[in-house]
C-alpha cells in the first residue's frame, strides 16, 4: 500500500499549519497567538482610533507604530487605513509604499504577503484557511483525525491593484501589476500584467505596459469609448495620452 500522509507526526501544529499540512485550529499554542491578535493587538487599534483625545495627526505614527509591532513586516511608507481585521496578524507581510484601504480583513494562517507598490481597495479579504469538503472530517471529534483544517498561502506581488470587496482564497498569487475588477472572486492564480474579473475570477484581457503606446491607438480608443458612453475608459486613455506628451516635453 502507498503510504500517504496529511500530516508530519513530528511537527508542531504550528509548523503543520505553515507548511501546507492539516493541523487544528484548537492547538493550544496557535489559540494563544489568535488571542494575542484579537485580544491585545486590535483592541489597542481600536483604542486609539476611538481616543477622541488624541488629535487625528498625532494617530497615524501610533497606528503605524502597533502595525509595525504586531504584523510579520510593515514596510517603509505603506498605509493601511482602519478598520482593520486579521487572525493572527505575524503571518501578514506588508511590503514598502503599499496602500490597504479601509474594512480589509487578513485570516493569514499561512502567510499573506503583500509586496511593494500594492495597492488594495476597500472591504478585501484574504482566505488562506480552509476546511474538508467532507462532513465528518469538519467535525471536532476528540482524539480524532476529523476536525483538521489546512492553510495556503497568498501572495500578492508588486504593483498590482486588488478592487473593492474582492475576495482572494488560498493558494493564490496575483502576478505583477496585474488587475482585479471589484467584486471578484480568485480562486486561482492571476498572472501579471492583465485584468481578471467575476465569480470566479477569470482573466479578461492583458494590460499593455510598454513605456509608450502608439497615440494614433491611443485616441481612437478615446473615441470609441466616448461614443459608447464609457467614461471611465476614456479618461484613462486621455490620462496616458497627456502623460506621454508631457514626458516628450
Amino acid at each position: 500500500m502507498t503510504e500517504i500522509k496529511d500530516y508530519d507526526e513530528t511537527k508542531s501544529h504550528r509548523e503543520r499549519m505553515l507548511s501546507g499540512q492539516m493541523y487544528s485550529g484548537f492547538d493550544k499554542e496557535l489559540s494563544g497567538y489568535r488571542e494575542i491578535c484579537s485580544l491585545e493587538f486590535l483592541p489597542k487599534l481600536n483604542s486609539v482610533l476611538t481616543d477622541s483625545t488624541i488629535p487625528a495627526k498625532e494617530k497615524r505614527p501610533v497606528i503605524d507604530d502597533l502595525f509595525r509591532k504586531y504584523l510579520g513586516s510593515y514596510g517603509e511608507g505603506s498605509t493601511i487605513v482602519p478598520s482593520f481585521l486579521a487572525d493572527y496578524g505575524r503571518y501578514t507581510f506588508i511590503g514598502k509604499n503599499v496602500f490597504i484601504n479601509m474594512g480589509c480583513t487578513f485570516l493569514d494562517c499561512a502567510p499573506i504577503t503583500i509586496e511593494d507598490e500594492v495597492m488594495i481597495a476597500p472591504n478585501v479579504s484574504f482566505f488562506t484557511a480552509s476546511h474538508p469538503l467532507r462532513e465528518r472530517e469538519r467535525r471536532q471529534i476528540a482524539g480524532g483525525d476529523e476536525g483538521l483544517e489546512y492553510a495556503l498561502p497568498i501572495t500578492i506581488k508588486k504593483g498590482a491593484w486588488i478592487g473593492g470587496n474582492v475576495t482572494i482564497l488560498p493558494g493564490v498569487t496575483i502576478g505583477e501589476r496585474a488587475v482585479i475588477g471589484a467584486g471578484s472572486v480568485v480562486t486561482s492564480s492571476v498572472p501579471a500584467d492583465c485584468v481578471a474579473a467575476g465569480n470566479p475570477a477569470k482573466v479578461i484581457r492583458k494590460i499593455d505596459q510598454s513605456e509608450t503606446i502608439d497615440e494614433d491607438v491611443l485616441i481612437k480608443q478615446y473615441n470609441d469609448a466616448k461614443q459608447a458612453g464609457r467614461t471611465a475608459n476614456a479618461l484613462l486613455a486621455a490620462h496616458t495620452i497627456c502623460n506621454q506628451r508631457r514626458r516628450k516635453q
